[in-house]
C-alpha cells in the first residue's frame, strides 16, 4: 500500500505523509546487480510533494560481493 494511503499520524503534514522509514530486499536482478540478490535494503523516506522525493539508505553487502560488483563495472567501462 502506497504511504499516501496509510495513516500515520505522528508524520502526517496536512494530509501528505512526510516522512517514512522503509526496508525491501533485491529479489531479481541482472549483470552487477545479481549480486544484490537477497540484500536487505533500509531507509528512510521524506515526500517533498509534486512526485519529488530524498530516500537514504543502506545495506549491509559482503565484501565478496561488493568486490565481484565493482570488478563487474571496471571490466564493463574498459570497452
Amino acid at each position: 500500500m502506497p504511504t499516501t494511503e496509510k495513516e500515520i499520524k505522528g508524520n502526517m503534514l496536512g494530509d501528505k505523509v512526510g516522512t517514512s522509514v522503509a526496508s525491501f530486499q533485491i529479489i531479481a536482478g541482472a549483470g552487477p546487480w545479481k549480486y544484490l540478490l537477497g540484500i536487505k535494503m533500509r531507509g528512510v523516506y521524506y515526500s517533498m510533494g509534486d512526485g519529488h522525493f530524498i530516500w537514504k539508505g543502506g545495506a549491509t553487502i559482503p565484501d565478496d560481493n561488493f568486490k565481484k560488483i565493482d570488478g563487474y563495472i571496471h571490466k564493463k567501462n574498459k570497452n
